[in-house]
């Protein structure tokens, strides 16, 4: 059963692991300030009478350097608060899976599916909608995202640490590493400017989109197995063909028409960072899969397709039939 103590205990151990940085960076008169404009907002949101005035004032009796403080504690612990809710999603979107198994949860793909074949949609009907099927999402450098890499990678690194507290069989020694992991992220997130020195160039912003990429790799093939599974479900007779309906773009490094400073031999930059990134993501689950398949011919027959295909890249290009010269012999996958 997941309540809101989870999301408090998790909100508390943030709050007051900010605290602890703030009073050991800038003293404890930091934090008691700091607390006493969100108790003064907190009394506006109430409707308690003058405290909107009181916060007025307070806000306004403010010098530069207290202004700072007070503008960068509310927004890491805005941050913190992001975090703990979006933990708190997670155990209830689990916990709403778990419990409606082996039924799918709702606005989910197998619901989806369900959904479909409870409209009276046969197989070969869905097989015909997923033909049609063309998503394409597209990255863009927005401007209204003003939050640095840097930071972004801190949270995420916390947020593992929420999720690593979440297990059961976790060691007293092991949660002390994860809170001193924690600690030390939120505490070099305190010491970071959370604004970029300067605006980024067109590559540069090329450059942070490409970040996301090995997620993509690992992101898609589940979305795929998902849409697998809820038709074999559904349809457990038929043998469906899944199209590559999912793709991405990117405004990024290709903006022509919207931005001055893309030319054209940015563009052409850009198309080659996308093409090298995606071999080399390619490469790397090319590396996994070798390091999975040590099927033998020896112990299982396998079909020609690929065999055959070897035999002609071998034909076609020698070096490769150097490097299967060091493979075993029957481990042809």
């Amino acid at each position: 059963m997941i309540d809101n103590d989870q999301l408090r205990r998790d909100l508390k151990l943030l709050e007051d692991l900010l605290s602890q940085i703030v009073v050991e960076d800038e003293g404890i008169e930091a934090v008691q300030l700091v607390t006493e404009i969100r108790h003064l907002a907190r009394d506006r949101r109430a409707n308690v009478p003058g405290a909107e005035a009181t916060l007025s004032k307070r806000i306004h009796d403010l010098d530069e350097e207290q202004a700072r403080l007070v503008a960068r504690s509310l927004s890491i612990f805005f941050d913190l608060a992001n975090l703990a809710e979006d933990r708190q999603r997670v155990r209830v979107l689990r916990q709403r899976e778990q419990d409606r198994h082996p039924d799918p949860i709702s606005e989910s793909i197998g619901a989806s599916i369900q959904q479909l074949k409870a409209a009276g949609l046969n197989a070969s009907q869905v097989q015909r909608a997923l033909n049609q099927l063309d998503v394409e999402l597209v990255f863009t450098a927005h401007p209204s995202e003003a939050k640095r890499r840097s930071i972004r990678s801190k949270l995420r690194r916390m947020r593992q640490c929420l999720a690593d507290l979440d297990r059961d069989d976790l060691l007293p020694r092991e949660r002390t590493a994860v809170l001193t992991r924690l600690r030390a992220d939120l505490t070099v997130l305190w010491q970071t400017e959370f604004l970029r020195p300067m605006r980024p160039s067109v590559l540069e912003e090329v450059e942070r989109g490409l970040s996301i990429m090995p997620r993509l790799w690992e992101v898609v093939p589940e979305i795929y197995l998902s849409l697998r599974q809820a038709l074999v479900r559904e349809f457990p007779e038929h043998n469906f063909s899944l199209p590559a309906f999912l793709r991405f773009g990117s405004w990024m490094g290709g903006d022509r028409d919207g931005h001055p400073g893309v030319t054209w031999d940015i563009t052409e930059r850009t198309l080659v960072w996308l093409r090298d990134t995606a071999i080399d993501r390619h490469l790397d689950w090319c590396q996994k899969l070798y390091d999975f398949l040590s099927v033998s011919r020896n112990e299982v027959s396998l079909e020609t397709d690929l065999p055959n295909a070897v035999s002609q890249a071998e034909k076609r290009w020698p070096n490769f039939a150097a490097t299967l010269a060091r493979v075993a012999p029957h481990e042809i996958y």
